[in-house]
């Protein structure tokens, strides 16, 4: 099982989800690999 992490908004943060999605959220919850995605998503090069 992958381990989570948990990332704490600032009061900016939250009001920005809030404007995109209509929904409040004090922190968001990720586990290690959606966050790893997030920060380094892979690309695909051809020719490598």
């Amino acid at each position: 099982m992958s381990k989570r992490v948990s990332i704490k908004l600032t009061k900016e943060q939250q009001d920005a989800v809030k404007k995109a999605t209509g929904k409040d959220a004090g922190e968001l919850e990720l586990n290690v690999d959606e966050l790893e995605d997030r920060i380094a998503p892979a690309k695909l090069v051809e020719g490598i």
